[in-house]
């Protein structure tokens, strides 16, 4: 696997989302949350690109879905 950069220094929750297609990594020293995809057959996650600044984060709740 190669490695990949993601701008995430000590992720200290790492979550997926309630349809699995999505991991997120909540990294608490670089102040950000990275995405990625994981593939339904393999598993193997892939970095999508970019981060989304947050301080200092912590812990991700999904909410469900209304209609």
């Amino acid at each position: 696997m190669a490695e990949t950069w993601t701008r995430g220094d000590y992720p200290r929750t790492i979550t997926l989302d309630p349809s699995g297609r999505y991991l997120y990594a909540l990294n608490q020293r670089s102040d950000n949350v990275t995405r990625f995809a994981v593939d339904p057959h393999s598993g193997k996650l892939s970095f999508i690109a970019g981060y989304t600044p947050v301080g200092s984060p912590s812990q991700m709740v999904f909410a469900p879905a209304t209609q």
